[in-house]
């Protein structure tokens, strides 16, 4: 069988801080309730005949936790029969969540599921699950030391030779690409308004605007601080190999056993 995506809609996307984001206000469990109760009205079916919601999320604490999918549901005002479940990936929740419904329907185990993910980091900011990236293990630990993306996308920047300007150069242009894609509506169709639950009122009906604007100039770039401090670049001119090969993999394992204290700071998008 085949899977046929019938629609795709989001809200817009918040600043992610804390009192500045016109979504900090707003419970996720209502952001995801916001796409669930647009769907039947869009595309023309009955939300009983759903077999299953699957959501991606990463943080599954406090207003994320609970099965933060089925409890979106409940809040869209679906029937209490329609079933759902919350998976994590890390920052691949959402698509994992996509691939799990597409898989059902492909199987022939589900005729209709809806898919997403959701994630509101002004209210339930990262990390707040207190698992890390290996829940603490301190056995795992010495058989696999794993660092977090942001240190990873740093150690293979330096061990791959990328700049601290190569890299800034191509956060901006994704900057000012989002920030045109933006100015020039291409989210229209799937934009769907956040209203405030207890008012009515439309709180965020577009993206709100990303850091620098399409023709906004890069001086600032340079000014923002490295995300972690510099000992990756240090790292790498300690080690000696006579293989390039073999240098590379030395390079590597003593950057991530001291990544925990400080790693390279070549990678640093503005936020």
């Amino acid at each position: 069988m085949k899977a046929y995506v019938i629609d795709a809609v989001r809200t817009p996307r918040g600043r992610g801080k804390a009192g500045k984001g016109a979504l900090s206000g707003v419970h996720p469990q209502e952001l995801l309730a916001t796409v669930l109760r647009a769907l039947p009205g869009r595309t023309g079916f009955d939300a009983r005949a759903v077999e299953d919601v699957i959501a991606g999320c990463v943080s599954q604490a406090g207003e994320q936790g609970a099965n933060i999918a089925r409890n979106a549901v409940l809040a869209a005002g679906w029937p209490i029969e329609v079933s759902a479940t919350t998976v994590n990936r890390f920052c691949g929740s959402g698509q994992q969540g996509v691939n799990f419904a597409a898989m059902a329907v492909a199987s022939g185990a589900m005729q209709v599921a809806v898919a997403g993910g959701v994630e509101s980091m002004s209210r339930v900011p990262m990390g707040s699950d207190g698992g890390g990236v290996d829940g603490g293990n301190l056995e795992l630990r010495k058989r696999f030391f794993q660092v977090p993306q942001g240190i990873s996308a740093d150690l293979i920047a330096t061990l791959e030779g990328y700049s601290r300007e190569q890299v800034d150069e191509i956060a901006l242009r994704s900057q000012r690409n989002a920030a045109r894609a933006i100015e020039e509506g291409r989210f229209g169709r799937s934009l769907l308004p956040v209203l405030d639950p207890a008012s009515g009122k439309v709180v965020l009906a577009r993206d709100e605007p990303t850091r620098w604007r399409a023709g906004s100039p890069p001086w600032r770039l340079p000014s923002y601080r490295w995300a972690r401090a510099p000992s990756g670049q240090t790292e790498r001119r300690s080690t000696r190999s006579p293989s390039p090969h073999s240098r590379r993999r030395r390079r590597f394992v003593t950057c991530t056993r001291r990544a925990t204290r400080a790693v390279s700071p070549t990678a640093r998008a503005p936020s």
